[in-house]
C-alpha cells in the first residue's frame, strides 16, 4: 500500500486516511508494506491476525488494538506509535525494528 501522490501532492487528491476493511478477511499474509501515508493512523485490528513480514513507514501513526497481531519480522519506520505500551502487549514478533527516528521510545518508561 504505497500513496506516492500524496506524499509529494497533497492538494491533488484526498489523502488516505481508512484501512481497507478487506484484509481482515486473510488468514496468513506473506508481506504487507505500508508506507507514504502521511494522514494515515492505521489501527492494528484492521490488519490480517498473522503476517510474515510487515513493514510500516511514513504514515501518521500506529494505534494498538485489542486482538493479538503475530508478525515474525515488524519495522516500523518514521512512525509514531501512539499507543505503545498497549502495542507492546497486543505485537508478537520474533524481529522487531522500531527505526532510528522513533523517539516514543523514550518516554514510556516501562517499555
Amino acid at each position: 500500500m504505497y500513496r506516492s501522490k500524496e506524499w509529494h501532492h497533497k492538494d491533488e487528491e484526498a489523502p488516505v486516511t481508512i484501512f481497507p476493511k478487506a484484509f481482515l478477511t486473510i488468514k496468513q499474509l506473506e508481506k504487507l508494506v505500508v508506507k507514504n501515508a502521511s494522514a494515515l493512523v492505521l489501527n492494528t485490528d484492521c490488519l490480517p491476525k498473522y503476517i510474515t513480514n510487515l513493514t510500516i513507514s511514513e504514515i501518521k501513526g500506529i494505534e494498538a488494538g485489542s486482538q493479538p497481531l503475530n508478525v515474525f519480522s515488524m519495522e516500523v519506520k518514521a512512525t509514531q506509535i501512539l499507543n505503545l505500551q498497549q502495542f507492546h502487549t497486543i505485537i508478537s514478533a520474533a524481529k522487531f525494528n522500531l527505526g532510528h527516528r522513533n523517539n516514543d521510545v523514550e518516554k514510556c518508561f516501562k517499555f
